[in-house]
């Protein structure tokens, strides 16, 4: 992310959050660059895309009542929803995988095993 994208993800929490932190006066500009700084040192690796939308997935969410820190807009941010879906899905690509295995290794009753059959059920075969 470079500094231009960076300032503009500032500003977005700035309207979001109206208790974040970012100097707007004159006489501040050199706290404003500090904070400018270590922001893009934390997220100098992070595309912008990606940390728009984690801003955005974390604005909605309405439990953060609180400004995001650096590392919540590094990684995606999952929630409990996202983690019980792959979960989900996780399980039902084992299970078809298992159903695939048993159809490959599945054999048919042998002669002598329908012929048993068929004797219990009161016929010969």
């Amino acid at each position: 992310m470079n500094r231009r994208e960076l300032s503009d993800l500032l500003k977005r929490i700035k309207r979001a959050y109206s208790n974040f932190y970012l100097p707007d006066h004159p006489s501040e500009i050199e706290t404003l660059k500090a904070i400018l700084d270590d922001w893009h040192d934390y997220l100098v690796d992070i595309p912008f895309k990606q940390a728009a939308q984690n801003l955005k997935r974390y604005v909605l969410d309405p439990g953060q009542r609180y400004p995001p820190h650096p590392g919540a807009l590094a990684q995606p941010l999952e929630t409990d929803m996202d983690r019980y879906f792959e979960r989900q899905q996780a399980e039902g690509q084992y299970t078809l995988e298992q159903w695939e295995q048993m159809r490959r290794e599945a054999v048919g009753p042998t002669d002598e095993q329908r012929r048993k059959v068929a004797e219990i059920r009161g016929r010969t075969v």
